[in-house]
């Protein structure tokens, strides 16, 4: 009796974990069956943020499930990385990684309480931006040239407005800094809207933002775009020139976004995600709509994605030590 009753008892507890199982298989096939998170390290206005809600309203109408922008700026992305990473690892929080949180930031600070080969996985690309430079129309510069020549000039008194130390901006400034062999001295803001309302009020005379950020600026004829950071021309502003073609032969900096993952997220829902999403950043429509804003879009597996970024952070730690950016 005791045997049969060992027996039962097993049986029991196989049909309660097969239930657990089938359960847990049936969610993750069903993914998303609730709204989906999608952290953003940066405040609302700025090329992230742009590229996440283009992103979060076509996957809404793909999966019928709400996407929801969770916008946690502060300490150049560390904030909502930290939140990000911390995350249940379920697939409803994902996290919009960019080249300054895991290329930049591990040699701009000492200690971080992320790391992304440990806290995230990658899922695929997004987009990449290059970065335009623009001055207040009130500068007497029309070129680079002119700007460089007006540096020396005056050295120590140009100042350039970013969005943080380590930032995007922060190294497309100091890389013209160290090449062009000028000056001049850093403001860091807290966001993309404050760094170009630095720029409008006077407070800073040159700025490396994205061509969506700069755009209605330039049209209202209050700032003058001089050059894009990026090795070629861009698609939004053909007739603008690279830096490289602006007697800096050797300049070129860019920007990436990427979705990840929390560590832990069911390899099902990643490979669903990738799928997805890459529809999603393939489509005419979206591309259409990214390069209005200034980004190119790029889809990948997680596997390029991977090293692409570690060759980044290789790249990056190279530019910080070679321009003398010492760990925070």
């Amino acid at each position: 009796m005791n045997g049969i009753r060992r027996n039962l008892g097993r049986i029991a507890l196989a049909a309660i974990a097969f239930a657990a199982l089938s359960q847990a298989a049936n969610a993750q096939q069903v993914y998303p069956s609730k709204p989906v998170k999608l952290v953003v390290p940066y405040a609302p206005g700025g090329s992230a943020d742009a590229l996440a809600r283009l992103l979060g309203q076509r996957l809404t109408e793909a999966w019928s499930q709400q996407v929801v922008i969770d916008n946690k700026p502060g300490a150049n992305g560390i904030v909502g990385t930290e939140f990000a990473a911390k995350q249940p690892p379920d697939g409803y929080s994902l996290y919009m990684g960019t080249d300054s949180q895991v290329a930049i930031n591990p040699s701009i600070y000492a200690s971080l309480p992320y790391d992304w080969n440990r806290d995230f996985l990658p899922i695929t690309m997004l987009a990449t931006m290059t970065q335009v430079l623009i001055v207040p129309s009130s500068l007497p510069v029309n070129s680079v040239g002119e700007l460089i020549a007006l540096a020396k000039s005056k050295p120590g008194q140009i100042n350039y407005s970013s969005i943080g130390l380590g930032s995007s901006p922060h190294l497309a400034a100091e890389l013209f800094k160290s090449q062009a062999g000028v000056d001049l001295v850093h403001i860091p803001y807290k966001s993309a809207g404050q760094s170009t309302t630095a720029l409008l009020a006077g407070e800073a005379q040159m700025l490396f933002t994205s061509e969506s950020t700069a755009s209605p600026h330039v049209k209202s004829g209050r700032v003058r775009a001089l050059a894009t950071a990026g090795k070629k021309r861009t698609s939004a502003s053909p007739d603008l020139p690279t830096l490289a073609e602006s007697g800096l032969p050797d300049y070129e900096f860019g920007t990436w976004y990427a979705l990840l993952a929390p560590t832990g997220t069911p390899d099902t829902i990643l490979k669903k995600l990738n799928a997805d999403v890459g529809r999603v950043v393939d489509s005419k429509e979206m591309r259409a709509a990214l390069l209005v804003v200034g980004l190119e879009p790029l889809s990948s597996t997680p596997e390029w994605l991977r090293t692409y970024a570690q060759r980044d952070l290789e790249r990056q730690s190279a530019l910080i030590k070679r321009i003398g950016i010492k760990p925070q």
